[in-house]
C-alpha cells in the first residue's frame, strides 16, 4: 500500500497543468481516496476524460449509429415486405370474389 501512497503523493505535489495522462488517469481512476479539498484542486481534472477514453466512446457512439441505420434499415425492407403480402393477399381475394360474382 506504501506504493500506492508514495504514487499519489508525488501525483499530488504537482500542479494539475503538470500531470502527464498517466497521472490524469491515476487520480481519476483513485478519486474516492482524494480529501475535498484535492478534489477541489484537481477538478478539472477529474472530470475530463481521457484521449483514450474519449476515442472509446466515440467508437462505441459510430458503432451504435451503424446498428441503428441497420436495424431502421431491416425494418423498412420488413414494412415493405408485409405491404406486398398484403396487397398479393387482397389481390387474390378480390380476383376470387370477382370469379364468385361471375
Amino acid at each position: 500500500m506504501s506504493d500506492f501512497k508514495d504514487t499519489l503523493a508525488k501525483i499530488l505535489a504537482k500542479e494539475p497543468v503538470a500531470l502527464t495522462e498517466a497521472d490524469k488517469a491515476f487520480l481519476r481512476a483513485r478519486a474516492s481516496y482524494l480529501s475535498a479539498e484535492e478534489k477541489k484542486q484537481y477538478a478539472e481534472v477529474l472530470k475530463e476524460k481521457s484521449k483514450q477514453e474519449t476515442a472509446k466512446d466515440e467508437k462505441q457512439k459510430a458503432e451504435e449509429k451503424e446498428k441503428k441505420k441497420e436495424d431502421d434499415k431491416r425494418k423498412a425492407e420488413k414494412a415493405l415486405a408485409d405491404k406486398k403480402t398484403a396487397d398479393e393477399k387482397a389481390a387474390t381475394e378480390k380476383k376470387a370474389a370477382d370469379e364468385k360474382n361471375k
